[in-house]
């Protein structure tokens, strides 16, 4: 991977760039350590690829690291709506101008244990790791409020979702006095929990 690549954490775009992933490049890490890795799962849908882009083919395609079958946790980007501190709504995040959250199929990895069952496009059995696992409030129109240099903007994108859950697992982790694995994160056995919401609708 090239240093511009390193530096933001994932690959820019390019996809001869980052189709095929370095071996074990995230895994030492995550697994060694029992620090789980949140990577965005990219912002221009299942192609991950604007129009005017160099290369564009209009292809499904899904990103490295995030595909990682082990140690990785892939964030996907959900549009939210509330009303005072109620959530009204929360769907798949597409703007319907190609911006929307990234996802789909790995042509390289297989499907992770936690994946076991599950199918893909409606009937046919997920035999390849799927993306992304988990999601967070990624639309610019109801993003998450911040404040940089004493401006007021609202953060969006995939990108953002990613430090958001690492967040969350470092203060669930503190809270309970033990280091979440990968293997701990909600995303490995789901269950029945009233501050997780299951996403399986698109925008309208």
């Amino acid at each position: 991977m090239t240093p511009d690549q390193f530096f933001f954490a994932r690959p820019m775009h390019g996809f001869a760039a980052h189709r095929m992933p370095i071996a074990g490049l995230y895994l030492c890490g995550s697994t060694l350590l029992n620090v789980p890795i949140f990577v965005a799962a990219a912002d221009h849908g299942c192609t991950d690829e604007q129009t005017t882009d160099a290369g564009y083919d209009g292809q499904r395609h899904v990103d490295f690291p995030d595909t990682c079958a082990n140690g990785v946790a892939s964030c996907g980007g959900t549009s939210l709506q509330s009303r005072g501190t109620v959530i009204t709504s929360e769907t798949v995040w597409n703007d319907n101008d190609e911006w929307a959250t990234g996802g789909g199929v790995s042509t390289y990895f297989q499907n992770p244990t936690w994946q076991s069952g599950l199918v893909a496009e409606g009937s046919a059995p997920l035999l390849l790791r799927g993306v992304p696992d988990i999601a967070g409030n990624a639309d610019p129109d109801t993003g998450v409020n911040m404040r940089a240099n004493g401006n007021d903007s609202v953060s969006a994108g995939t990108s953002a979702v990613a430090p958001q859950w690492a967040a969350l697992t470092a203060v669930v982790s503190q809270a309970s006095r033990k280091r979440l694995a990968h293997s701990s994160t909600p995303i490995q056995k789901p269950r029945p929990m009233t501050s997780l919401s299951a996403i399986t609708r698109c925008l309208e």
